[in-house]
């Protein structure tokens, strides 16, 4: 995850209009996209191949864009609710929203959203993060990081996303461009192959309750909540 500690350190939350209005130090977008760039030019100094995890600004979506576009070897992920929420939200103060990177602002949103769609961005990571109840259950000050959204990452990315991300293009970025990055064995629907099997229902209405999940963590903001897109069951 890119982040320059020196400019991050002490920061609870995007550096803007929302954390002057809330009082709460932030962390720049600058500390992300600095080492993006120090990245990307050590990238094209060594002609190797760099993985970039956790991306949440529009500039660095740009600066990745402009990577590809010269050809360099980069790839990159970004998180469902990094898709889905914006530093607005913060002004609950819900500890459940205080997240490594920070959420930042409906532009850096959408231009996740754009980086997904076009390609820029080849994957969608859970950044499941689970917290025993009381990291969570204080002030958001002392409060951990990261949300438990392991089993929940298809229906966010439905909410965020709807129609523009497509069924094929929801497997590559949840299964076959992460293997295809990092030389993992690809799946291939054939007589006698082996592999494990998602059975998802993407229009099926159901509200998350989550005493009934699989993860003993609760550091999710979406007990209660109705969303669309259940997983079933995966099948080995």
């Amino acid at each position: 995850m890119p982040v320059d500690a020196s400019l991050s350190k002490g920061g609870l939350m995007h550096e803007g209009i929302q954390s002057t209005r809330l009082g709460m130090p932030g962390i720049p977008t600058l500390a992300e996209s600095l080492m993006v760039y120090r990245d990307i030019s050590l990238l094209r100094y060594t002609q190797s191949r760099l993985h970039l995890t956790g991306i949440s600004s529009a500039e660095s979506v740009a600066l990745i864009r402009a990577a590809k576009a010269e050809g360099l070897s980069v790839s990159a992920s970004v998180t469902p609710y990094h898709l889905l929420y914006t530093d607005e939200i913060l002004s609950s103060y819900d500890s459940a929203y205080k997240l490594d990177p920070p959420l930042r602002t409906e532009k850096d949103r959408q231009a996740l959203i754009e980086g997904l769609i076009d390609g820029t961005i080849d994957c969608v990571a859970s950044h499941h993060r689970p917290q025993d109840w009381d990291s969570k259950a204080k002030e958001f000050e002392y409060a951990g990081y990261g949300m438990a959204i392991q089993e929940l990452v298809f229906p966010l990315l439905q909410q965020a996303l709807g129609e523009r991300l497509t069924p094929a293009r929801t497997v590559e970025v949840l299964s076959t461009n992460a293997a295809r990055i990092f030389g993992l064995r690809q799946a291939k629907l054939e007589k006698g192959a082996k592999g494990s099997f998602t059975l998802y229902a993407p229009d099926e209405a159901f509200t998350f309750v989550a005493s009934n999940a699989a993860s003993l963590a609760r550091n999710n903001p979406f007990d209660g909540k109705d969303l669309t897109g259940k997983v079933h069951r995966i099948l080995t």
